[in-house]
């Protein structure tokens, strides 16, 4: 393969030997400055302060997005340029190109969907790095969507692929919408009144620090399959019904997941309020009162219960915080 820019020869004429230079000899970081079609890439990568740490690391698993990539992404949002991206918001969209989670991404096509963690990280806190999802679409391995059914070069400090489309950080609704394990909640949150609402709530993308994230409690499938078919009095709507529910679900006043609920602390969806405490166990719970009892919901911690995202946590509940 031909690297533009890192050939060099003694003679005057280019030999079949001088044209080819082996990726293996060279950092990926070199690929990207010397390659025209990343010019993009580069500048971003130097307006983060990330080529520097890029050169350093080893074993890593990247995705570079071309100039096609990159100049879609700019307009799409708005900015004229990669200067006008705010810095932080930049970096973390760079940061959700790299893949920590040890996996074989040359093999994902034989995994149906599988969560990876990416080195970007939640800009309202940093110690969460996001989950994105590996998906066979259409027989075609992806990530958050975007195919990365390119050719996978080895360089001295790791993998990369080449994409033409920026894997965005993964929002409440974009793995609500992508992901097979949330089938039923997005059917529920299709079929709702206020469908639009919530979707652009849990679309939202954070751009700055100081924006307050969002919690989106999931309910277990039986419960959610009973909400979807269940037998109503009929003195509301289906749809009415539905958003009743995620809204009971949906908080956009934290960021709250088990193990940072402190026993007796308020959560407030956007029609409960919810009393967090611990069980004989330790685990914790939500309580919410309005009924003849209280309705006490368990929160789970186990494999993908608790999901980070660029706007906030999806955290697995049993039970239901709408039941009274």
């Amino acid at each position: 393969m031909m690297i533009a820019g890192l050939v060099s020869c003694s003679g005057d004429e280019l030999t079949n030997e001088d044209l080819y230079q082996d990726p293996s000899k060279f950092t990926i970081s070199n690929y990207v400055k010397s390659n025209p079609e990343f010019s993009q890439l580069n500048d971003a990568l130097e307006y983060t302060g990330l080529m520097g740490q890029t050169d350093a690391q080893a074993g890593l698993k990247i995705f570079l997005p071309n100039n096609l990539a990159l100049n879609l992404f700019l307009a799409e949002n708005g900015f004229a340029s990669i200067e006008d991206v705010p810095v932080d918001y930049m970096r973390q969209v760079l940061l959700n190109h790299v893949i920590v989670t040890d996996l074989d991404l040359t093999s994902a096509a034989a995994n149906s969907e599988l969560f990876v963690e990416t080195k970007a990280t939640q800009l309202f806190n940093s110690e969460n790095h996001l989950t994105a999802i590996v998906k066979t679409i259409d027989g075609v391995p992806t990530v958050n969507g975007v195919s990365i059914s390119n050719e996978t070069l080895t360089f001295i400090n790791g993998r990369a692929t080449e994409i033409n489309q920026i894997i965005e950080p993964s929002t409440l609704f974009s793995i609500v919408a992508l992901s097979d394990q949330f089938s039923a909640l997005k059917n529920l949150v299709e079929l709702s009144g206020d469908f639009t609402e919530i979707r652009d709530i849990c679309d939202q993308k954070f751009t700055v620090t100081n924006q307050a994230p969002f919690t989106l409690f999931v309910s277990e499938d039986p419960t959610l399959d009973l909400v979807l078919n269940g037998n109503p009095d009929g003195s509301i709507s289906a749809g009415q019904r539905f958003s009743d529910f995620i809204n009971a679900h949906l908080s956009t006043e934290g960021s709250f997941y088990e193990n940072m609920l402190q026993d007796g602390q308020t959560v407030r969806t956007r029609t409960r309020v919810a009393t967090a405490g611990r069980d004989s166990d330790g685990n914790a719970t939500l309580t919410t009162t309005g009924g003849f009892f209280p309705n006490v919901v368990n929160i789970l911690n186990d494999d993908n219960a608790i999901i980070q995202t660029s706007n906030g946590t999806i955290q697995r509940v049993a039970g239901s915080l709408a039941a009274q």
